[in-house]
């Protein structure tokens, strides 16, 4: 939030899912009434008693959790983050059993996309290397990409 401020956009400085704390990191993450829901489903063994570390939480979460439930709690976090930014930015507020439900889809996706074995139709590709092979693009063809839903 500090980063908005310094250029001038003007910030609520509540949280704007539970308007019940100040927005940070900590509130949104653990202190949330959203967050502490999520945490009493996926994560009822790390109680949650008004989080004022971030740092101290993880090291809870890492104490009693597995490597399997920890990646759990990290898409939970990123899951929590987007459900407050479609809030924020689009108005849309989201149910916990969807936020969780995303949550998990994107860690199962996540795991299979691992899985997969990269396939490369370039044959100079070696997996791996860090290396890209550029190819010049085809004779009238066209190729774009935007980030905007409309152009």
């Amino acid at each position: 939030m500090n980063m908005l401020l310094q250029k001038n956009v003007s910030v609520d400085p509540l949280c704007q899912v539970c308007r019940m704390g100040a927005e940070t990191v900590e509130h949104i993450l653990c202190n949330c009434a959203l967050a502490v829901q999520c945490w009493q489903i996926i994560l009822p063994q790390v109680l949650i008693n008004n989080c004022t570390s971030l740092v101290q939480w993880w090291e809870k979460v890492l104490e009693v959790c597995d490597n399997e439930k920890r990646a759990e709690v990290v898409t939970v976090c990123w899951s929590i983050w987007k459900v407050r930014n479609e809030l924020v930015w689009n108005k849309k507020y989201t149910r916990i059993n969807v936020v969780i439900a995303r949550a998990k889809q994107y860690l199962l996706q996540w795991k299979l996309a691992q899985k997969q074995k990269s396939q490369s139709q370039y044959p100079y590709f070696v997996e791996g290397d860090g290396k890209e092979l550029w190819v010049a693009p085809q004779t009238d063809y066209m190729k774009a990409s935007s980030s905007q839903k409309e152009l």
